[in-house]
């Protein structure tokens, strides 16, 4: 991990004839769990409500762990 335990996932959501391009943050602690560290309503905010609630789901499940991000 990087010294500061900050890391980020980049999602790009090829939707309605878009590209969106999106960078999440996330935070993993000493004890090596990991959790958002961003308003994923705000930046997932161009999103219909439906495929918005999908990617969160997404984002809060498959990465936990530090190992999840290499």
């Amino acid at each position: 991990m990087n010294w500061d335990n900050d890391t980020k996932v980049s999602y790009i959501i090829f939707y309605n004839h878009k590209k969106h391009l999106y960078h999440i943050k996330y935070y993993c602690g000493e004890d090596d769990k990991c959790k958002i560290n961003d308003n994923v309503n705000i930046t997932l905010k161009d999103l219909p409500t439906k495929l918005k609630l999908k990617v969160i789901k997404d984002l809060e499940t498959k990465y936990n762990s530090a190992n999840d991000f290499q």
